[in-house]
């Protein structure tokens, strides 16, 4: 799933058609470079004993679908990209199974990728800037269009304030019950 940040899903929300055009083909154009990248550089397949072969495939089968709001309702322009465990291997034409587990592991590297892609085509396309912001309970920033209010964000992020406060209501019913707080791999289960 190729999500924007939240400041460019408002921004998206609250702009005229031509702009909302221009703000989805940057995102389409983000997702169409990191697929091309991840055929380059991620997508393979496996061959041999134990699958300890990797091999080079032509490409991906693959779907996309655009969506542009959360479950709770709330703009989120984000899209599904479904892709066939099927890949033709260079090597000899024949059709295996995606290796899975690489592409597992890039997962995040290809997220921040098409991030990094997606404002570059913004910025080049309407000028926008950016501005770093630390997460709630995270090390890593994310960075969100300056000039869209943090409070505004937060104003149509109901599916977020929802398991913020699921999570702090368990937080307070483990540290009830054992005596101490969770560890982070405990909140994240």
């Amino acid at each position: 799933t190729f999500s924007v940040p939240k400041s460019v899903s408002v921004a998206w929300a609250l702009a005229g058609d031509a702009t909302k055009a221009r703000i989805h083909a940057a995102h389409r154009r983000a997702i169409e470079q990191t697929i091309a990248y991840a055929e380059q550089r991620v997508f393979a397949t496996r061959t041999g004993k134990a699958g300890a072969i990797s091999l080079d495939v032509r490409g991906i089968v693959g779907a996309a679908f655009d969506h542009w709001d959360s479950r709770a309702g709330d703009p989120q322009l984000h899209t599904h990209v479904v892709v066939l465990n099927r890949v033709q291997a260079i090597a000899d034409d024949r059709w295996r199974t995606l290796d899975s587990k690489t592409l597992f592991r890039h997962t995040v590297a290809l997220s921040e990728l098409y991030n990094g892609l997606l404002q570059d085509e913004l910025t080049r396309d309407l000028g926008w800037g950016w501005e770093a912001e630390l997460r709630p309970r995270a090390t890593e920033l994310i960075w969100e269009v300056e000039g869209v209010p943090k409070v505004l964000r937060d104003e149509f992020s109901q599916r977020s304030r929802a398991i913020r406060g699921s999570t702090d209501e368990t937080i307070e019913r483990f540290l009830a019950t054992h005596g101490r707080r969770p560890t982070p791999t405990e909140i994240l289960r």
